[in-house]
């Protein structure tokens, strides 16, 4: 359920209640989803959402669960902070690579 453009399309105040309303939602159907990296991508983007009061989906390069799914199964970390790019890796302000 990704209602973003429902989101953004409201009034600016309605937004917060609209995003919590929808990570709810999510975390009630994710309970009945029988495959388990499913459930547990929805349960992560719930937390995500939750976690910086906005969708997760909001930041470029994060527009699909793809991203969700990496860190679900694939260990992949989400970086939000600035990064330097070389030719074989980029390297974020916390020196992490």
């Amino acid at each position: 359920l990704n209602t973003n453009r429902c989101r953004y399309s409201n009034p600016y105040v309605f937004g917060d209640t609209i995003g919590y309303v929808n990570q709810i939602v999510k975390s009630f159907f994710a309970n009945f989803i029988p495959d388990q990296n499913v459930k547990k991508v929805l349960q992560k983007i719930s937390e995500l959402n939750m976690h910086q009061k906005t969708s997760a989906f909001s930041k470029t390069g994060c527009k699909n669960e793809g991203f969700v799914t990496a860190m679900v199964t694939r260990g992949t970390e989400l970086h939000r902070d600035s990064f330097e790019l070389f030719e074989n890796k980029a390297v974020f302000a916390d020196g992490s690579e």
